[in-house]
């Protein structure tokens, strides 16, 4: 693992000084890249992942986020983390660009995946939506359905669409693949004069209505479960940016239908660009990202090495002017994700890396997080569960007797991420494992970022590109989603 994770470090510096030295950053034959070329479109799905706080204009910010509501026993400091589902761009196969709004999500699913929708069942979902953006700055809407491993679109909105003004139905029907329903309105506005509005929900099972949300009362920036008689329970989540500058709520503004309409506005947007290619059969992409504001720009970079269909990397983002706010972490990128891999189970984890010892040395890190006696049981590590649209796990202990809470865990195509949290001296202290899942194999393996107890409890702060994982994940273990019930 050590060698690997050095060979990333070598890749990604060539990467970063032939772009440096490049005297014709726009065309140009030889070297590493090859410039130039027809443009196409490419969609991706974006997780930026800051260690602690993030700041006000930093990208994790704006992104969709996530409520603690939610996740029993989860202490993550949630406002870390900054999802932009299905956005898009252009690429010549060197070089890429993107317009990026701020991003809100709506999920309603079922919990615990079992029953109303089984293997074989006729769906059809029916919304009525309606999109008064400016349709720049990448301002987009996908109304996207989880069934098992695989997404389906009851809609997808981009470009002048996004500008039409005018009410819409959508009905959407399909034969489902797998147990269990999940579906989430994504809505990317770049501006506040940017709108979106949405309304008239409703679920049908072989012809039968299950479910149904008319968006005429609550709070709906709140986690609410939502049982039906007969039925499980289901649940709607929210899930907006920290640092969110436009609106989400319920509006009697040029209502859909009833009383209210479920109306969101937008907030602002940035800019992506960046340069990638392959080398010696590793391929990899070096990004920038800046807000537009000229006064105060905020500027973010990463560098990250593609696995499979997903690339994994690092990240920082700081203040131009004046530099007072810093952020740090890792990026993940699904690329044109056809579905998102199912990461549950009981995970063996080995882990090997570097601490930083402090005076420019580093010592060695070798862990193994795994079912210590051999006989499962909730609580071994490290059981975790499907959670509506996430992975959620149960509190454990590492052999050393090291407490942690509950594992949470999010999957984009192929590539998945764990986040471990415990606490050093009442000091909340975490780690990412962010890798590649093969189903074939059932093993995910990437790299680690972040701080882990070492033996006495003190915290092992892992050197970045230098500390990798490797997990097994079993899912001959039936492990139940904590807080099944509301």
């Amino acid at each position: 693992m050590k060698r690997a994770a050095a060979l990333v470090l070598v890749i990604l510096a060539a990467f970063t000084i032939t772009i440096s030295c490049s005297s014709d950053p726009g065309g140009g034959g030889g070297g590493l890249f090859d410039m130039g070329g027809e443009k196409t479109y490419f969609d991706w799905d974006m997780l930026f992942l800051v260690m602690g706080d993030t700041c006000p204009k930093g990208f994790a910010g704006s992104g969709s986020g996530l409520s603690l509501e939610v996740l029993p026993g989860a202490s993550l400091p949630i406002q870390g983390l900054g999802l932009y589902p299905g956005v898009r761009g252009k690429t010549d196969g060197t070089q890429w660009e993107a317009t990026i709004p701020e991003v809100k999500t709506l999920h309603f699913s079922i919990l615990g995946e079992a029953g109303v929708v089984s293997e074989g069942d006729q769906v059809k979902v029916h919304f009525i939506y309606k999109a008064a953006a400016d349709a720049e700055n990448g301002d987009y809407f996908l109304a996207r359905i989880s069934d098992g491993d695989r997404f389906l679109y009851a809609a997808k909105l981009r470009g002048g669409a996004m500008d039409a003004n005018v009410a819409s139905e959508a009905d959407y029907s399909y034969t489902a693949q797998a147990d269990g329903f999940g579906l989430q309105f994504i809505i990317g506005l770049s501006g506040p004069a940017d709108v979106f509005y949405l309304d008239e929900l409703e679920i049908y099972v072989n012809d039968v209505l299950v479910w149904a949300d008319y968006f005429e009362a609550g709070d709906y920036t709140q986690p609410q479960f939502l049982p039906d008689a007969g039925n499980p329970v289901f649940v709607r989540v929210a899930a907006l940016p920290y640092h969110q500058l436009g609106e989400f709520g319920l509006s009697a503004d040029d209502v859909l239908e009833g009383a209210n309409s479920l109306k969101v506005t937008g907030g602002r947007y940035f800019t992506m660009y960046g340069q990638g290619g392959e080398f010696d059969g590793f391929a990899g992409v070096i990004l920038n990202f800046h807000d537009p504001d000229p006064l105060d720009p905020y500027i973010g970079e990463s560098m990250a090495m593609k696995q499979s269909s997903s690339y994994i990397g690092t990240y920082k983002g700081y203040d131009d002017v004046p530099a007072d706010c810093a952020e740090e972490g890792s990026l993940m990128i699904a690329e044109d994700p056809s579905g998102n891999a199912d990461i549950s189970g009981v995970w063996t984890i080995q882990i090997s890396g570097y601490c930083d010892a402090g005076g420019g040395t580093q010592e060695e890190f070798l862990m193994q997080y795994s079912d210590l006696d051999g006989t499962y049981a909730l609580g071994d590590p490290v059981s975790v569960a499907k959670f509506h649209t996430l992975f959620l796990g149960y509190p454990f202990a590492d052999p050393y007797g090291n407490a942690f809470s509950s594992p949470i865990g999010l999957t984009m195509g192929e590539s998945g991420v764990l986040i471990l949290s415990w606490e050093y001296m009442t000091n909340p202290m975490m780690a990412q494992f962010a890798g590649v899942y093969d189903k074939s194999s059932g093993v995910i393996q990437g790299q680690v970022l972040g701080a882990l107890p070492k033996a006495d409890g003190s915290p092992c702060v892992l050197i970045e590109g230098q500390s990798m994982f490797q997990a097994t994940i079993d899912k001959s273990h039936d492990v139940p989603p904590p807080g099944a019930a509301p």
